[in-house]
């Protein structure tokens, strides 16, 4: 079952990016993000997703990996996409009854699409390249700050570390449960659309219960190691920047500050 892990799961091989402080890369991550939603032309979009494309480049990782991290995402960004072309309104392509489709509201639902995917491809580049433990530290050095106002950052990076590992957990997890019904003689496909959202209680009621199970495992686990919420804890390797990452960050910044310039001096759309 380990091939069908694949959003979040960090992939342990050896390459640039993986060997980035972790805090550089949830720093590049999220101006990454904010360029994205800055972005308005396509000509923006064309150069940030280059960019990704270069950046995953250096993770030594395929792109069919970074693209299995999109796929569970498709159907929303495509429901999405639907509802922004009835929304915006402009010059009529299509009119039947109450339906009215614009060339302004099929732009905004490409670009819109685009722009979702590039987003998740960039938070596949930071997840791929970054373990658990590495994240958890890299987000807690970061944070650290808020401790002067009593804000509980620990627990906070622990419950987002936790939930971000359980998602391929319970992604394997309703795959297995899915074949287990299907040699159970549930057939998935056959039927209404009525009759076929039941089938799917016979996944859903089973990984509720494993959910909860497994989370009581992993509490159970926690207290047999000695965890204590808010107490301080050393870390194993220190973490460090190096040349490589003030380069990194900086290459990042510069394509932000771009796009937010280039946004400011040609604010046209699409």
């Amino acid at each position: 079952m380990t091939e069908y892990i694949s959003l979040g799961q960090y992939i342990p091989v050896e390459s640039f990016l993986h060997r980035l402080d972790p805090r550089i890369k949830i720093l590049s991550t999220l101006m990454l993000t904010i360029a994205l939603i800055s972005a308005d032309t396509m000509l923006e979009l064309a150069l940030l997703a280059i960019a990704l494309l270069v950046l995953s480049s250096l993770s030594n990782i395929k792109i069919a990996e970074y693209w299995k991290g999109i796929t569970p995402f498709l159907f929303i960004i495509f429901i999405t996409a639907v509802i922004k072309i009835f929304l915006v309104s402009g010059n009529s392509v299509l009119s039947v009854w109450l339906i009215n489709i614009t060339a302004e509201g099929l732009k905004s639902a490409l670009n819109l699409s685009i722009r979702l995917i590039l987003i998740i491809y960039s938070a596949q580049i930071l997840l791929l390249t970054t373990s658990i433990v590495s994240l958890t530290d890299g987000l807690g050095l970061l944070l650290r700050p808020l401790e002067l106002m009593r804000f509980p950052v620990h627990e906070l990076v622990m419950i987002m570390t936790i939930s971000l590992r359980f998602i391929p957990v319970l992604l394997n997890e309703s795959r297995r449960i899915r074949l287990a019904q299907i040699s159970r003689g549930i057939d998935f496909q056959e039927g209404s659309i009525w009759e076929r959202t039941q089938t799917y209680f016979a996944i859903l009621v089973p990984l509720i219960n494993a959910s909860f199970q497994k989370a009581n495992d992993l509490a159970e686990a926690m207290e047999a190691r000695g965890y204590t919420a808010g107490k301080k804890r050393n870390r194993l390797y220190e973490l460090n920047l190096s040349r490589s990452d003030y380069i990194y960050l900086f290459i990042i910044s510069m394509l932000l500050s771009g796009i937010i310039m280039y946004h400011a001096v040609y604010p046209c759309q699409f």
